[in-house]
């Protein structure tokens, strides 16, 4: 190896030759003159240091890049939190889409851009979003997801369940066992279409979307709580929407889509109005259904009390 320091001794004092003589040249007359050692120091010195930045920069950088995503990464996986307010949502379904989160981020870090799109798309493929969720990391170990969420509208019965399904009538991800879900949903009953397959997929068929269409001209009213199902097993055929009270009592609506032929929808909202009022309920005399397609305001429209 004693060749190689020997050439390389050689070669450096011959670059500091040359160093030292362009210098000879540049400085005026009189300027003290640099010895060889001193400039093949600096020779030295400066291609150790032009080596250094052209190969110690970028290693550090991979080695710091290395550290933070090492810190930023835990085996079960960050904690997660939902930008909006959920808490609408049952508590075990909160739990189970953070641990669909948790679970694709696992011994990743939360800065592995790849990581959080697999994330994102283990969630939109649960049915609960009308969009794709968006994730970010929000502090060291925590990620926090911002997405268009599909709101709870109805339930709809088949099969001896209610399905959980939003305005639009796409099936989401929740079902009870008939009579078992949650009080403050109607519940839809009598559809020929069955559940659709995955969550997320529109309930088959043209019923469920004009039943849908009539909830929010039921909602907000004093005795919005009565009605309990809505009976859409005529709609199919051209029939009406009949509304059913918590007592058993029903109530012919009709269709969204009648137009003329039936009266306006808040000629029947006064209707219920008044049984409201003269009964203390909406539900009908002991007949049991009434028609609010008729203009039974017409002449007299606070004389419905049933005694």
């Amino acid at each position: 190896m004693a060749w190689i320091a020997d050439g390389a001794a050689r070669l450096l004092d011959r670059i500091a030759g040359r160093i030292a003589t362009t210098f000879d040249r540049l400085l005026p007359p009189g300027s003290v003159r640099l010895r060889r050692a001193e400039i093949a120091a600096m020779s030295l010195f400066g291609i150790a240091l032009a080596i250094g930045l052209l190969w110690g920069v970028p290693t550090l950088s991979r080695h710091a890049d290395t550290l933070s995503r090492e810190r930023d990464t835990l085996p079960s996986g960050p904690q997660v939190a939902f930008v909006q307010d959920l808490a609408w949502l049952p508590v075990a379904e909160h739990e189970r889409l953070a641990a669909t989160v948790a679970a694709e981020l696992a011994g990743r870090s939360v800065l592995d851009h790849e990581a959080l799109a697999s994330a994102a798309t283990a969630l939109a493929a649960t049915g609960w979003f009308d969009g794709p969720p968006r994730l970010r990391r929000a502090a060291r170990h925590l990620v926090e997801i911002d997405a268009p969420w599909r709101i709870a509208a109805a339930l709809v019965r088949d099969g001896g369940h209610d399905h959980l399904v939003d305005s639009s009538g796409h099936r989401l991800p929740l079902a009870w066992p008939a009579g078992t879900g949650p009080r403050d949903l109607v519940v839809v009953e009598g559809l020929a279409e069955g559940v659709p397959g995955r969550p997320g997929d529109r309930w088959p068929g043209g019923t469920l979307p004009i039943v849908l269409r009539v909830l929010p001209d039921l909602a907000g009213h004093e005795w919005s709580d009565q009605i309990a199902a809505i009976d859409a097993s005529a709609v199919a055929a051209g029939g009406p929407i009949v509304l059913e009270t918590a007592r058993g009592g029903r109530l012919i609506w009709g269709r969204p889509d009648a137009g003329a032929a039936e009266v306006p929808v808040a000629t029947r909202i006064a209707w219920l109005d008044a049984l409201q009022a003269g009964n203390g309920s909406i539900d009908p005399p002991p007949a049991r259904q009434f028609d609010l397609r008729l203009d039974y305001l017409a002449t007299a429209p606070r004389r419905i009390a049933v005694r």
